[in-house]
């Protein structure tokens, strides 16, 4: 785990591809920082944990139904 201190008009969507390079990692990061989760856009100077996020590779010749 690791922080990131952000900055003015971050939202979690934002961060999370920052992050991750995935605006979906958004859910596990909101659940690692409880306390800031009704923020929806960010001021600079809060300092959030940064979950270590490990996404599976997608079969991609799989039909869309079946890479969930």
């Amino acid at each position: 785990m690791s922080i990131y201190r952000t900055k003015s008009g971050d939202t979690w969507d934002k961060i999370a591809y920052d992050l991750y390079e995935d605006e979906s990692c958004m859910t596990q990061l909101i659940a690692s920082n409880r306390e800031y989760a009704y923020i929806c856009v960010f001021d600079s100077g809060y300092v959030l944990q940064a979950p270590d996020i490990v996404q599976e590779e997608v079969d991609e010749a799989l039909p869309d139904w079946r890479q969930e």
